[in-house]
């Protein structure tokens, strides 16, 4: 998924991405955005949602700008790949549209290539170790977990009242069900 940003009021498309920890920007784009070498709390705007974030500058040659859990975690914001959004729960919610794909363009992947290979042409990665995907999904559930309960909980606080009177209705309820009694 991705999103159109502005960097230090610069329009950048960004790659939001829930498998990398961090936010990582392209060493060919930091001087462009008018960033230092840190990146250190950078200004940056995602739809309605503006505020500072840290980034990592790396070497990558497909992507330019990558929004990770960093971001997510701390705009407080779930993908909604769903319907191509991303919902920010924090001071103000709102839900942003995404694009789903880039189009016209093809990716090999988020990290550097060694320089013997070329963009277009069919790449083979052999990885070592365990392959053993369940495990992998598995360890991974605690943080989708954490993710939707930090959704309820943005949503609840968002409409207090109304949860408020549903825990009342509830609670009349269960008075007059003869099975709760």
């Amino acid at each position: 998924m991705y999103v159109d940003i502005k960097v230090n009021g610069k329009a950048i498309r960004a790659m939001v991405d829930t498998g990398a920890t961090h936010n990582y920007i392209s060493s060919t784009e930091v001087e462009r955005l008018g960033l230092t070498g840190l990146a250190r709390s950078v200004l940056i705007k995602v739809g309605p949602y503006e505020g500072r974030t840290n980034f990592s500058v790396v070497t990558m040659d497909d992507f330019k700008l990558i929004l990770g859990l960093e971001f997510l975690r701390d705009t407080k914001t779930t993908v909604m790949p769903c319907t191509n959004s991303l919902a920010m729960l924090g001071n103000k919610p709102c839900v942003i549209p995404t694009i789903s794909s880039r189009a016209g363009e093809r990716s090999i992947s988020a990290f550097p290539l060694k320089k013997e290979l070329k963009r277009d042409e069919t790449t083979y990665l052999a990885m070592a170790g365990s392959t053993n995907s369940v495990a992998d999904a598995l360890s991974r559930r605690t943080e989708l977990d954490q993710v939707a309960l930090m959704a309820m909980n943005a949503i609840v606080r968002v409409d207090s009242q109304v949860a408020i009177n549903i825990g009342r209705k509830i609670r009349k309820a269960l008075t007059r069900d003869p099975v709760a009694q």
